[in-house]
């Protein structure tokens, strides 16, 4: 028998928690990924071009501001139910 989770949207969800919360650790996973990687790029691009960390502090702000937008956007959509999917995601 499967337990189906009514959010705070209304929208059910017959996945179980570990699965749930595997998938919010993805989304977070991933964010974070992007936010480091401009950070990492802008200092390999100063490395590169000799100054000293304008391109690595530009790419910490954009991958902050993008990340945090990312995130505030994730936890404003519902998730959607595995009926209307058909796979969970």
């Amino acid at each position: 028998m499967k337990k189906t989770t009514v959010g705070e949207s209304g929208i059910t969800d017959t996945r179980s928690p570990t699965a749930i919360g595997l998938a919010w650790a993805s989304r977070v996973t991933t964010i974070s990924t992007q936010m480091v990687l401009l950070g990492l790029s802008g200092y390999w691009l100063d490395n590169k071009l000799e100054i000293r960390g304008l391109f690595t502090l530009l790419g910490f702000s954009v991958g902050m501001t993008f990340g945090t937008w990312q995130l505030i956007r994730f936890t404003r959509q519902p998730e959607r139910s595995v009926s209307e999917t058909g796979d969970g995601r």
